[in-house]
């Protein structure tokens, strides 16, 4: 989901109009869900296979938002 957030933010920057992905707040709910009930030991021992930095999950947060964020339409 993050080299797709990327993705729609380089299109949209480049004045290219999207279309919002059905299949989107479903795979943004599952997410969610995993997340709460992986546990913290969980999260621990995938962080090394899923190397997500904070600018990853600002960018899963934006694309969560239709790309609300940084939008200056």
């Amino acid at each position: 989901m993050s080299a797709r957030a990327k993705g729609d933010l380089m299109r949209r920057e480049a004045g290219f109009p999207l279309a919002p992905d059905p299949s989107l707040p479903g795979k943004l709910k599952e997410l969610a869900y995993l997340e709460r009930n992986v546990g913290r030991a969980g999260k621990l021992a995938l962080a090394p296979l899923l190397s997500m930095s904070t600018r990853d999950l600002w960018e899963i947060y934006t694309l969560g938002q239709g790309g609300a964020v940084g939008r200056t339409n």
